[in-house]
């Protein structure tokens, strides 16, 4: 996926690598490359977990820098759906991504979502774009639905 400013010059590219989304599998785990006019920005990358959604935010140089944890159930109805940003070590949380509940008309009816991000003060730009790209792996993998 491609995200080009107002002049439809790219600014992001990101790269998610076709595996199966089974979730009992440790070697179905998903990933997403985030990168900027050819430069590495970072890596999204699930942990393998038995009852959350885990999520590693990586640097270009592998090292990780945030961590996401999601609930244990991504169905709320009528509520937004929050995915922790968490520092490194996982003991603080510094941010967050949400799923936001868009009324009953839009959930049901359309394949539409709205996602917000809330950054941790003082972050790089490289692992912003990483964390902004997590938003859309997060989408995809819990949020749409296959159609005909």
């Amino acid at each position: 996926m491609s995200v080009v400013d107002a002049a439809q010059v790219e600014v992001l590219s990101m790269d998610r690598p076709l595996k199966c989304q089974c979730c009992c599998c440790f070697c179905c785990l998903q990933e997403l490359e985030v990168s900027a006019g050819g430069m590495p920005m970072g890596t999204v990358t699930q942990e393998w977990s038995v009852m959350k959604p885990s999520f590693s935010v990586r640097g270009p140089d592998g090292q990780v820098r945030l961590q996401i944890h999601g609930p244990c159930c991504v169905c709320k109805c009528c509520a937004d759906v929050d995915f922790p940003v968490m520092s490194a070590d996982g003991s603080r949380q510094v941010g967050t991504i949400t799923k936001q509940w868009g009324g009953m008309t839009k959930e049901v009816f359309t394949d539409a979502s709205t996602f917000g991000v809330t950054f941790p003060h003082g972050l790089d730009p490289a692992t912003k774009a990483t964390l902004f790209g997590a938003t859309f792996l997060i989408g995809y993998m819990f949020f749409e639905r296959d159609s005909n």
